[in-house]
This record gives structure tokens, C-alpha cells and sequence, in this order.
């Protein structure tokens, strides 16, 4: 649909263009007619998603008809257990005294 405007636009801008300026009305028609053509596209788009958020507020504010869905996240959101730690050689500067004998 761009490209078809951007024609449009470049013929339209050729025909009010001067004499001596029909490649700048040529190609600035063809711009401002391919930018329209975007900006259609992006509002078609943008009204979709509009309609298609408007569906998924409808479908979380029911109870229950998205519970499976909502599984994931909580399994997700659990921590996840700190690695065990690792044991030091024996011998090490660092290791702690062995334990006394209980009396």
C-alpha cells in the first residue's frame, strides 16, 4: 500500500511541480506519499493491538479460564536454591580447627 501512495504521491507532485523542479516535486511526492502510506499501516496495526490487548484484559479478569497459564509464572518466580557449599582441602590456611571431643 506504500509503494502504491508513494506513485500516487510522485505523479501528484510532478503535476504541481514547476518547470524546472519536477524531480524535486517527483521525489518529494513519492516521500510524502510513501510516509502516508506508513503511517495507515501503523494505524491498522495499532488499532489491532489495541483490540487484541482488550481481549487478554477480558480473558485475565476471569477467574479460573487462565489458570493453567498462570502456572509457569508462579514456578517461575520461586528462587532457586543456593549451590551447596564447596568443601576446602585439608591442610588449608583458611580451614576451620577440628571440633574438640564432647566430654
Amino acid at each position: 500500500m506504500s509503494w502504491i501512495l508513494g506513485i500516487v504521491g510522485a505523479f501528484l507532485g510532478l503535476l504541481i511541480a514547476d518547470g524546472s523542479r519536477e524531480a524535486f516535486g517527483l521525489v518529494a511526492g513519492a516521500l510524502l506519499g510513501g510516509l502516508l502510506g506508513m503511517a495507515l499501516r501503523a494505524r491498522r496495526r495499532i488499532a489491532e493491538l489495541e483490540q487484541r490487548l482488550a481481549r487478554v484484559e477480558l480473558l485475565a479478569r476471569r477467574p479460573g479460564a487462565v489458570a493453567g497459564a498462570t502456572a509457569p509464572a508462579a514456578v517461575a518466580a520461586k528462587p532457586t536454591p543456593a549451590p551447596p557449599p564447596v568443601p576446602e582441602p585439608p591442610g588449608s590456611a583458611m580451614s576451620a580447627p577440628a571440633p574438640a571431643a564432647a566430654r
